[in-house]
């Protein structure tokens, strides 16, 4: 499944299973916009995932930003960009997640370190 603006909830909820719950009951409850998933899931998955050294956690939700940067739909990439790659550019736990990030990501963190 690709990620789409329309279908987020439902991509987003099948990449994170343990989330699913959360996910659907915000997604039926008053249907958030992409970057609200963005900010309030992906974020703090990829950041608590690095902070307590969980590798495999780290490389899932890095390869689910991944894919939402590089996915069809341009809009996912910009909502990614402002709810978790700004903020995770000018976080201290940067450098920890840093190296598990793909390809898409780690230019734009690197270009958003230099401009900071």
């Amino acid at each position: 499944m690709e990620p789409s603006w329309n279908a987020f909830a439902d991509y987003f909820a099948a990449a994170f299973p343990h989330l699913r719950v959360a996910i659907e009951d915000e997604a039926l409850t008053w249907s958030p916009e992409p970057h609200y998933f963005l900010g309030a899931y992906l974020l703090p998955e990829l950041l608590t995932a690095a902070r307590t050294k969980k590798t495999t956690a780290v490389l899932h939700a890095a390869a689910v930003l991944e894919a939402v940067l590089t996915a069809k739909d341009q809009d996912l990439s910009e909502a990614a960009l402002h709810s978790v790659l700004k903020p995770l550019a000018d976080s201290v736990d940067c450098q920890c997640v840093f190296p598990q990030l793909g390809p898409a990501a780690a230019t734009m963190i690197r270009r958003l370190r230099v401009t900071t």
